[in-house]
């Protein structure tokens, strides 16, 4: 026992001086690059690779990945042009390039790209396409999270491995029938000296609860930086709403709570393969163990009737469901109607067994998750109890992703190096000309880009909570009047007072032609409210 417990120490010890020595290395690298010219890294492509940051070399591929998306965009919007001979018209029907260029984009708009997974995702971080076409950040939290779990798995697959080596050591020495094995050949042994559990039945409940443990490490370690990428996408293309979503304001507070995804990452992936090793090996053990091995024979027989008994039903409901249904709709009703019943009365009483069925995978899809944070475990509005919310770590997670994308998406870094050129050269960049000719050119290029000239207006619900939250403001405006007795106001709350009034009105306005603007004169009052958006603005 002394001697496992030394080779346990010994892995520990091993693994923090590795993590110390990596750690030393990349320190030391950092410092050597401080004494190497640019001109001489220049001319050493693999001496560059190795001491240039890894700052650099994201912010770099940034900048690539906005060019790379920009060449995109302007490529297709030619194709869309080129192809204009392609559209379904007649002969004698003459279409302009803006209109042939509209057909062509309306006709592919619903084309998409399969993307995302796990295996897609690493092999475009291997050959870096997703950094210098999609411009995806792995920040520093989330690849150190990454080398956390990685170093957690190592160490498990030692613990295991010296585990299973020291019960099958122990095995080994004497007896070799495993039901015929004497107290000494035990693990432990009750007062008479009869073994209360064997050896071997230790060793096989361990190795199948910690290779089970293993398997979900792996998978946790593997799917973490994927996951960061696909929910990055999904942002992007509008999987998942973002700025005019309603719940879109909970990712915008409490930012700093970002601050708790490296320790719970590390910390997740512990208890996962704690209780996957726990929950398998408890399983496993119950099934081999000598006390309770008849039990289970009897349960596992059990449920092998009840399985081959529901697959032939499955096969019969199969088979009925041709015959008596058509979808939502009954082409036998009378036979339809038999078949129902007899399947009512059968399911009260299978009702008990599928409860226990669904507490037990619940149970186990629990253990899985548990160092998931990138995954909301609950649905949604099951998460909240009131304003408490039951597991915030998938939230906080993507306030991280957006936190940094706010500030690493290549679109943002092109419109950052256009603002800096405005603040080098001033009139002489950007001026009032080369703006109209910008609109001109992206409008003539891509013409179904107009849409996004004019902000999308609001529905009633957004209407609603404005007009909510203005009149909020206004009460507390008149409460801190009141509060201040005979002084007057400041100037500045004045006017606030008076933008906010305004925004009130013109809210109010809006809602009331959405609610009467139907029929002939809807083009009349979609122009009035443009018009009120516009003065707004």
């Amino acid at each position: 026992v002394s001697t496992v417990k030394q080779d346990r120490l010994l892995v520990a010890y091993v693994g923090a001086a590795l993590m110390g020595a990596v750690l030393l290395i990349l320190q030391f690298i950092a410092f050597l690059g401080e004494f190497f010219s640019l001109e001489f890294l220049n001319k050493h492509a693999i001496i560059e690779a190795i001491l240039t940051p890894g700052m650099e070399k994201m912010e770099h591929r940034t900048k690539l990945a906005a060019q790379f998306k920009v060449k995109k965009m302007v490529d297709n919007a030619l194709e869309f042009h080129a192809g204009r001979k392609s559209a379904k018209m007649s002969q004698d029907f003459k279409m302009t390039a803006r209109g042939a260029a509209l057909l062509n984009y309306q006709s592919r708009e619903e084309k998409t790209e399969r993307i995302g997974g796990m295996c897609w995702a690493w092999k475009r971080v291997w050959n870096n396409t997703i950094f210098e076409e999609e411009g995806v950040w792995l920040h520093a939290r989330l690849v150190s999270s990454t080398i956390a779990q990685c170093f957690v798995l190592l160490f498990l697959i030692a613990f295991m491995a010296i585990s299973i080596l020291s019960l099958l050591q122990k095995y080994s020495s004497g007896n070799t029938n495993p039901d015929q094995q004497p107290a000494a050949e035990a693990v432990t042994a009750n007062s008479t000296g009869e073994p209360i559990v064997y050896v071997w039945e230790a060793a096989v409940a361990g190795t199948a609860g910690l290779l089970a443990g293993v398997t979900g490490v792996v998978t946790i370690t593997l799917t973490y930086i994927p996951s960061f990428i696909t929910s990055c996408l999904k942002f992007r293309s509008g999987v998942f709403p973002s700025l005019r979503d309603r719940d879109f304001r909970m990712y915008r507070v409490a930012v700093d709570l970002v601050t708790t995804l490296y320790g719970a990452a590390f910390w997740g992936v512990i208890t996962t393969g704690l209780f996957t090793t726990l929950l398998v090996g408890g399983v496993v053990f119950v099934a081999v163990w000598h006390v309770t091995r008849s039990f289970m024979i009897i349960i596992i027989a059990q449920l092998i009737g009840i399985t081959v008994t529901l697959l032939v039903k499955q096969v019969v409901l199969i088979f009925l469901r041709k015959q008596f249904r058509a979808a939502f709709y009954r082409k036998m009703p009378l036979k339809d109607n038999f078949t129902n019943t007899l399947l009512e009365c059968w399911n009260i009483g299978l009702s008990s067994g599928i409860m226990l069925m669904r507490a037990l995978k619940l149970l186990f899809v629990t253990v899985c998750y548990l160092g998931r944070l990138d995954t909301p475990l609950l649905a949604d509005g099951v998460g909240f109890i009131g304003p408490i919310q039951l597991d915030s770590f998938p939230i906080s997670f993507r306030k991280d992703l957006l936190q940094h994308d706010a500030h690493r998406h290549p679109y943002l870094e092109r419109l950052a190096t256009m603002y800096m050129m405005k603040l080098r050269y001033g009139d002489d960049f950007g001026n009032r000309a080369n703006s109209l000719w910008r609109v001109l050119f992206v409008l003539c290029l891509m013409p179904w880009m107009r849409k996004y000239r004019l902000r999308p207006l609001p529905t009633i619900e957004d209407l609603d909570d404005q007009i909510e939250e203005a009149q909020a403001e206004l009460a507390a405006a008149d409460d801190e009047g009141e509060d201040g007795g005979a002084i007057a106001p400041l100037p500045d709350r004045t006017l606030q007072r008076a933008a906010t009034q305004r925004r009130l009105e013109s809210m109010q306005n809006l809602k009331s032609l959405r609610t009467i603007g139907t029929g002939a004169n809807r083009e009349e009052l979609l122009e009035k409210e443009v018009t009120i958006l516009r003065e707004r603005n």
